[in-house]
């Protein structure tokens, strides 16, 4: 019987590969969320996509509740949700105290 730490190892493994296939996760659900923002005609996010993903793969879940495939997939996405999720925090925080800097250098030289 397969158990947690089974599916993580191998969810794991599948977005190690899908990695090297795909790209990031970053970019790889930036650019489905592109051609969804399309198709949809409202805009759609990266984080958005992998929650779609995962979602899917619990609806799959229901129809056949004995498939590994569907709980591995639907952590590997949740884990590259966490990861886009992380990365726009950091950038947007990054920003943020490039902006800080800016307007200390501002106050400073007004001085």
């Amino acid at each position: 019987m397969m158990d947690r730490f089974d599916i993580l190892h191998l969810a794991t493994e599948a977005v190690s590969r899908r990695n090297v296939s795909y790209g990031t996760p970053e970019n790889c659900f930036a650019r489905i969320a592109q051609y969804w923002s399309v198709v949809l005609n409202h805009p759609v996010t990266a984080a958005e996509v992998g929650r779609c993903m995962t979602a899917l793969k619990w609806a799959r879940s229901e129809n056949d509740p004995a498939n590994p495939d569907n709980y591995v997939d639907a952590a590997g996405y949740d884990a590259c949700i966490g990861e886009v999720a992380l990365a726009a925090v950091e950038e947007r925080l990054e920003r943020q105290r490039a902006e800080m800097v800016l307007a200390d250098h501002a106050l400073l030289n007004a001085k």
